[in-house]
């Protein structure tokens, strides 16, 4: 599924979440995402994975245009995450659909969904329709081998995620935790790699913040415990403020600064940022045997 090289794991190229909150502008910005993803390229960027929920808007042949012009793999998933959106809709639905997401080419496109994710896990407690989403999804998977990603909002409701995952024998080597933004907790964190899942840090903030030291001291007290091979960052951008030509922090942050200040603050730079970048997508996203 990945070509050789590196892979941003946690992406949206087109993303609009403004029915359902007040959030920032969009991110629709064609020309200029193509110019940055054209750098990354350049850097060695091959993959994209774009986790844009069904309800944020996905764009199958907006995805399939981007790719074709920067030359990095843009790769689909199918993810929900709005309840309103899905009444009485029950989980053999959503594995119905996930299904066929998963095996047709839709709107018209050569490209189809790789990945089941984002999920979006929003509060403390898992809902009855993440309980719903979540369970067609390990059904799929297991069918599949699909990769499985989650976008947990709130610690709370991580080991009761997990417990359920492991109620329908998810195979925690095809599972991630995605966009964890959460306090300085590195034992907390090991103690979930300790399960078996992958977990993923946004190297920048929903508000734009750099989120690198905090990042770093993490994942070097993971490299300690051995755990660094189920590691992944990706730079998690949203809006068309985020890209560089639009005055944010831009893709190019993570392979830029960000490996920089890891190499600079534990002389571990360049090794551990190509086995989170390269090797453990890899991992994560190769095809089942």
């Amino acid at each position: 599924m990945l070509r050789r090289g590196i892979t941003y794991v946690h992406e949206h190229v087109l993303y609009d979440a403004s029915r359902y909150s007040h959030q920032r502008e969009p991110l629709y910005a064609f020309e200029k995402s193509v110019r940055e993803l054209r750098q990354l390229y350049q850097w060695g960027v091959r993959n994209l994975i774009d986790l844009t929920p069904l309800e944020f808007g996905r764009n199958l042949a907006y995805l399939e245009a981007i790719s074709l012009a920067s030359g990095i793999r843009v790769i689909p998933s199918i993810g929900f995450s709005q309840p309103s959106e899905y009444h009485n809709w029950q989980e053999e639905d959503f594995a119905k659909r996930m299904s066929r997401e998963l095996r047709e080419s839709t709107q018209g496109t050569q490209i189809k969904a790789r990945v089941i994710g984002e999920i979006t896990i929003a509060g403390a407690q898992l809902t009855d329709f993440e309980r719903s989403v979540l369970g067609a999804a390990v059904a799929v998977s297991l069918e599949k081998g699909t990769p499985v990603l989650c976008h947990v909002n709130d610690r709370r409701v991580v080991r009761e995620l997990l417990t359920f995952l492991q109620s329908r024998k998810m195979n925690f080597s095809r599972c991630a935790l995605v966009g964890l933004h959460f306090e300085y907790d590195p034992q907390w964190i090991i103690s979930l790699l300790h399960t078996g899942v992958f977990v993923q840090f946004d190297v920048v903030r929903g508000d734009d913040t750099p989120n690198y030291m905090q990042v770093i001291h993490m994942l070097h007290d993971i490299a300690k415990a051995g755990r660094q091979e189920q590691v992944l960052i990706s730079m998690h951008l949203q809006s068309e403020s985020q890209l560089k030509e639009s005055g944010g922090v831009g893709y190019g942050y993570l392979l830029q600064e960000f490996a920089g200040r890891l190499e600079s603050n534990f002389r571990v730079g360049g090794k551990y940022v190509e086995m989170m970048l390269v090797y453990n997508p890899w991992r994560l996203f190769k095809a089942p045997k």
